[in-house]
């Protein structure tokens, strides 16, 4: 009845429990609109980054054309803009949690050593600066 229904562990992150994921199929994807980040207040130099792209940006016409283009021009930058900085949390997050996977493994078969309790806490932060990320945006 459920034929696309999957369910797979992630690597521990924060506490000694897995999490379980659980994938009910393929959704239709709408199409996307843009939509403001409050995560990317957060980041540095961005308010200053949308001053120089707005005061960069040269159209001629009336106020009301004026900005209607100069809104375009700063859409399509600071989509840019976000798939360079913001885009890498999704790439980013899946390594951290397969580089997690590993250790998990190995914590199955023996004591880690001082390296690997040393990126397994690295791995950690890492994953909660993430998950701060995407919980403001």
């Amino acid at each position: 009845m459920f034929n696309a229904t999957k369910q797979f562990p992630l690597p521990r992150v924060l506490s000694d429990h897995k999490p379980i994921v659980l994938e009910s199929g393929d959704w239709d994807a709408s199409p996307s609109y843009f939509k403001f980040e409050n995560m990317w207040l957060q980041s540095d130099g961005f308010l200053d980054m949308v001053r120089d792209w707005w005061n960069s940006y040269i159209v001629m016409g009336t106020p009301d054309f004026v900005l209607i283009h100069k809104l375009r021009h700063l859409k399509k930058d600071i989509t840019k803009w976000n798939k360079e900085v913001f885009g890498k949390l999704d790439t980013q997050r899946h390594k951290s949690l397969m580089e997690l996977g590993k250790l998990d493994q190995i914590a199955e078969q023996r004591p880690y050593t001082t390296k690997e309790n040393l990126k397994l806490l690295d791995l950690k932060i890492e994953m909660q600066q993430i998950a701060i990320a995407e919980e403001i945006s």
